[in-house]
């Protein structure tokens, strides 16, 4: 189910982390992110259609919470620059 379309459709959902700088430049885009894959796909019924859209093996379900909190993560390891404000 796609809600911004309001019905069952083919989709994609995923979980981005961006960059912002209004004050400077202006400008914003992603750093980091990674596509949500729904939990029933990760069953065996599944199992073939993974395979032909390459998902790899070792992949695991990932709530959007776990796969955003992964990404920030990443984010702060690799010292992109932020502030809370």
């Amino acid at each position: 189910y796609n809600g911004r379309m309001g019905k069952v459709d083919q989709s994609q959902v995923g979980v981005f982390v961006s960059y912002v700088n209004l004050l400077k430049h202006s400008v914003w885009t992603w750093v980091e992110g990674d596509l949500f894959i729904p939990e029933d796909w990760f069953n065996e019924v599944h199992a073939q259609l993974r395979k032909d859209l390459g998902i790899p093996d070792d992949l695991r379900f990932k709530t959007k919470i776990e796969i955003g909190l992964e990404s920030l993560n990443r984010v702060i390891a690799n010292g992109v620059p932020f502030e809370i404000t």
